[in-house]
């Protein structure tokens, strides 16, 4: 998952700022090597990496679109960590807060011409197909953007939250991440009324969102009900997007503190029967800065943008069983800040490089 990095400007500054971006791909020599062997990935003047999702076969990086010219996606090979091809997008419009893939087809949030946000799948010519109008919300410093995080890879399909031409939320659909053919949707639950959710995750039957900040809300898809959740209030400050929330088994782990100091954050974990909070993990000296975080088999790992070896960034791998550290990662880290995994397969986006865990 994403997270806008903000170091030292914030992360709106940092998208915006000009210049080239050098990206590479951090690959092992040997299982358990502390050598690391770069691959460069093309770039050009501008370019900005500033997402990642991997699906069974591949690893995408993807590029926000620029003023004026638009964005594009690196394919690696998931096996070998060679660039495979470069997407290059047809039109400007790409604006990655969620991406997704599954197998060969890459899924981002894009912003086109007309100014409705969408979620759409990348065809291999770099055009926009299947496209699913978003909910999306009007802030000072984004004339307008989708939700943020509404929307998330199930299996093998999509699911977003769709919106009014106000950009209020109306309903929850489901689209076929391999064809893009609808093949559900639920209205938007009563209960959930005042509910503006910035961060989604799917687990069974059960659709969670956060709105990054002290409510949490889940979706019975078979039913349609809904129910909203609260977090303590001293555990529930985000003040960056999207907020991050990830579900496994009877877990949800959501984004609990975040603010502009760094090394504040901290995740909190709840019991998805009840929605009750399990516990609050936090960091080590003494929290995350910026965490992103995924589950990838047992463990639940999250980044943090500072920290680690010389401050340049650390990944900590946790037990999702116990919530106790049991390793973190850093020394071949420059400020990660977006992870995705695929299986056990853990890959992390930096500043100027991918590592593979």
């Amino acid at each position: 998952m994403s997270r806008f990095r903000r170091s030292p400007a914030s992360w709106w500054q940092r998208l915006a700022a000009a210049g080239a971006v050098l990206a590479a791909v951090a690959w092992p020599a040997a299982a358990g090597a502390s050598q690391f062997t770069p691959r460069p990935l093309p770039s050009r003047p501008g370019d900005t990496y500033v997402n990642i999702a991997v699906s069974q076969t591949r690893v995408w990086v993807f590029a926000n679109a620029r003023a004026k010219a638009p964005g594009s996606i690196v394919e690696l090979n998931k096996a070998t960590g060679r660039q495979i091809a470069t997407l290059r997008e047809r039109q400007p419009g790409q604006a990655t807060w969620v991406v997704a893939a599954y197998r060969n087809h890459p899924w981002t949030t894009i912003v086109p011409a007309d100014g409705i946000p969408a979620l759409a799948e990348v065809s291999a010519t770099g055009a926009f197909t299947h496209r699913v109008n978003l909910a999306y919300e009007l802030i000072p410093v984004i004339p307008i953007r989708p939700i943020t995080g509404a929307a998330t890879l199930a299996g093998s399909h999509m699911w977003a939250v769709t919106g009014s031409p106000d950009g209020k939320p109306t309903g929850l659909v489901q689209v076929s991440a391999g064809s893009g053919a609808r093949t559900g949707s639920l209205p938007w639950p009563q209960a959930l009324h005042s509910f503006f959710p910035v961060g989604m995750a799917v687990s069974g039957g059960q659709i969670w969102m956060t709105d990054g900040g002290c409510k949490v809300a889940r979706v019975t898809t078979s039913s349609g009900q809904g129910r909203i959740f609260r977090l303590p209030s001293r555990d529930c400050r985000v003040d960056s997007v999207p907020a991050q929330i990830s579900v496994s088994g009877g877990h949800v782990w959501v984004e609990a503190h975040d603010t502009l100091l760094a090394n504040d954050g901290s995740v909190a974990e709840l019991n998805a029967s009840n929605g009750h909070l399990v516990r609050i993990i936090s960091g080590h000296k003494p929290g995350w800065d910026l965490p992103s975080f995924v589950v990838a088999g047992p463990d639940l790992w999250v980044t943090s943008q500072t920290g680690g070896l010389h401050g340049n960034g650390s990944v900590s791998e946790i037990s999702t069983s116990t919530g106790v550290l049991l390793h973190v990662f850093s020394g071949h880290l420059d400020h990660p800040f977006a992870i995705a995994a695929s299986g056990s397969d853990v890959w992390v986006l930096n500043v100027h490089s991918v590592t593979k865990l």
